[in-house]
């Protein structure tokens, strides 16, 4: 049954909630349970609406930190157009890793590796933006729209230790969730690519770590071009205020 276009009625948007929520669970739980199926228009309309359904409540939750933000407009659009490069980047990350295997000989097709970008890389979104929303409640104000940049966000870090106003506990603690979401997800990730093309023992090795430096290279890429679409106010950031005694 699909919910792409639920009734305005409550219990339309409670049936399609507790249906996005149990396939949630479900992919977390065990992702090859959505990635075997033969591709079909209705396995990719499913998958679609799963991924929508995922994005916009990570834009809901971002809401308040998007409209509360004190910076500029272009502070805001910094955050807000993160969502965008979340779907572009799932797309191209299933097709580097979809090369990366055929290269071995893999037996799958871009259809399953994107239904593999889906549900398995897909479910840790929401997760990240949580952990995201803990980054930015512990940085100061006027750190925190730089903290979306990857071209800033190294420099962000270093800043944020020497800045007096930074919660550090809740960053460090923010900053290990975060980067345990992104290992779960690569190993979800890698794990259904492993499964749907077929492939074992060297293959499988060599499949991965083709796909690890060609995303790596992909990542690099990203953040120049966001960089360039976003860039930050001034070349520097905002130098740290030292207290007065």
């Amino acid at each position: 049954m699909s919910f792409l276009l639920p009734g305005l009625d409550v219990e339309s948007w409670l049936r399609f909630g507790f249906h996005i929520w149990s396939v949630w669970l479900a992919a977390i739980g065990n992702p090859k349970l959505f990635v075997d199926a033969p591709p079909s228009e209705s396995v990719a309309m499913e998958a679609a609406e799963f991924y929508i359904a995922l994005l916009c409540f990570s834009v809901i939750i971002s809401a308040p930190l998007i409209l509360t933000n004190k910076g500029e407009f272009s502070d805001k659009m910094r955050i807000a157009t993160n969502a965008l490069f979340s779907v572009v980047s799932l797309g191209i990350c299933a097709l580097a890793g979809d090369l990366a295997f055929h290269l071995f000989h893999g037996a799958g097709t871009f259809a399953s590796s994107l239904l593999v970008a889906v549900y398995g890389v897909g479910p840790y979104g929401p997760l990240m933006t949580l952990t995201s929303l803990l980054i930015f409640a512990s940085l100061p104000a006027n750190l925190r729209p730089y903290a979306l940049s990857m071209a800033t966000a190294q420099k962000v870090g270093k800043d944020a230790l020497n800045d007096p106003r930074t919660n550090r506990f809740l960053f460090g603690l923010s900053s290990l969730l975060i980067m345990g979401v992104v290992i779960a997800s690569y190993i979800a990730f890698f794990r259904c690519m492993v499964f749907v093309h077929r492939v074992h023992g060297f293959r499988a090795a060599a499949s991965v770590v083709v796909s690890l430096i060609m995303l790596g290279i992909i990542g690099k890429l990203t953040g120049y071009i966001q960089g360039i679409i976003m860039p930050p106010p001034s070349e520097d950031l905002p130098e740290i205020q030292p207290q007065q005694a």
